[in-house]
């Protein structure tokens, strides 16, 4: 696919760039070969002999980039994206400032505020397919400093935040805090691989 992101950075190079540095830094426990980051390069694209620019080629960052199982009824990965910076009502599950006023799903299968479900599709989310999310929402926001201490080790990996906290500040990401969040879940039943993890994602400001 060809992405917008090298648009509105005006080296155009910024979103390869610090993909590609974080594909030199992470990768993903459950798949030593991939770290989260799509691949990409660099095109000029021209249309009948005339030209149309600079372009940046690349993957699209889905559940076979991710190493997750094809969804089915016993399918426990997810993927989980921030879209916006805030949602309904200013409300930002995202931010970890406020649990809003509705639960997971009221409103939606896939959707929660600004947090969005992009893997698997509606058909195979369940009742509790929210509840990982929600609970790491609730504790770091209404969670005392002991009870955040004793369980947070739950519901993230610990040393991909930090990678990625590091990251942020070490690139100046801007949009990627509240906004453009990728959390990646391979299997909420799989005690090795049940907690989030954040992956880059549209890095261009």
């Amino acid at each position: 696919c060809l992405l917008a992101s090298a648009f509105t950075a005006a080296s155009r190079l910024r979103n390869r760039v610090c993909l590609d540095v974080w594909d030199d830094l992470r990768q993903l426990p459950w798949n030593y070969s991939l770290s989260g980051a799509t691949e990409g390069t660099y095109a000029e694209l021209f249309v009948n002999g005339t030209y149309k620019g600079l372009y940046a080629l690349g993957e699209k960052q889905d559940r076979k980039e991710l190493g997750l199982k094809k969804a089915d009824s016993k399918t426990q990965g997810m993927i989980i994206r921030s879209t916006n910076t805030f949602g309904e009502n200013n409300y930002s599950p995202a931010g970890f400032h406020s649990l809003g006023t509705k639960g997971p799903g009221a409103d939606s299968k896939l959707l929660w505020y600004n947090l969005e479900i992009k893997f698997p599709s509606a058909e195979y989310i369940t009742d509790d397919s929210w509840t990982d999310m929600y609970d790491l929402t609730k504790l770091v926001i209404k969670g005392s400093k002991s009870e955040f201490s004793d369980e947070i080790v739950q519901y993230v990996n610990l040393n991909n935040m930090a990678d990625y906290y590091l990251f942020n500040n070490a690139m100046n990401l801007s949009d990627n805090m509240r906004k453009n969040l990728t959390f990646v879940q391979y299997d909420r039943n799989d005690s090795r691989f049940s907690s989030f993890l954040l992956v880059p994602w549209d890095m261009d400001a």
